[in-house]
């Protein structure tokens, strides 16, 4: 019996389109690492939160941004070393953003409790706009995780003077302080050759776990990088 021509290509399809979704829906087994994080009062990971896959956290070299912005915020009248840009939640490939949310505003005491990490009020509204509505989470909750994903990272002192480093030396001394991170884990990022991000990505338990699309756009291990000082 003879097959019309579309009704083979209509069939074939099919087809892909199912194996694309059980790809979407089966995506690859990831191995999550422990942190080194403590039981911390006041965190829980969300229960069965199937709205995105993981987090980056995302730790901004303080005094690049500032020099690079001649920003007059409190974030740089201080020094400060590496800060909180964000807790972001991503999908495997891409990541959701400005998510519908009924907070129009924060509570001021939640904006109070996070300028010892995030020491921008704007930053935090920010974050929260853009991320935090994406997350599933009140907005006390998800800075109580932006917290405790900050907590559950050893980070260490670069330099005291503006120095050159490779992305590699970067990676390198994040991994020697936290056990079970791994160089498939992290992503250095630059900004007009200066250190501009380390970004972590974790499970929703705070666990360290690869990510490919992330580490996949970062800098390379062998580029040279200035790291200005505080």
């Amino acid at each position: 019996m003879k097959l019309n021509k579309s009704i083979i290509i209509g069939i074939g399809a099919v087809a892909i389109a199912g194996i694309g979704a059980y790809n979407y829906q089966n995506p690859q087994k990831v191995t999550a690492i422990k942190t080194s994080l403590q039981k911390q009062e006041n965190f829980e990971p969300a229960a069965n939160n199937k709205s995105f896959d993981f987090y980056v956290l995302s730790l901004s070299w303080s005094p690049t941004y500032c020099m690079l912005n001649d920003d007059k915020s409190t974030q740089c009248k201080e020094k400060h070393n590496f800060v909180v840009h964000g807790l972001w939640p991503q999908y495997e490939h891409g990541y959701p953003r400005e998510c519908p949310s009924n907070v129009k505003h924060l509570d001021y005491k939640i904006v109070q409790s996070m300028l010892d990490i995030m020491p921008s009020e704007r930053l935090i509204n920010i974050e929260w706009d853009r991320h935090g509505t994406c997350t599933s989470l009140s907005p006390d909750k998800y800075f109580k995780t932006v917290r405790a994903a900050y907590n559950a990272v050893k980070i260490p002192e670069l330099t005291n003077n503006s120095s050159r480093y490779k992305v590699g030396d970067i990676e390198a001394e994040f991994i020697k302080l936290n056990q079970g991170l791994g160089n498939n884990m992290l992503a250095v990022t630059t900004k007009e050759g200066k250190l501009n991000e380390v970004r972590i990505c974790m499970t929703q338990n705070l666990e360290f776990r690869p990510c490919q699309e992330v580490d996949k756009n970062a800098a390379r291990e062998n580029y040279r990088l200035l790291v200005p000082a505080p």
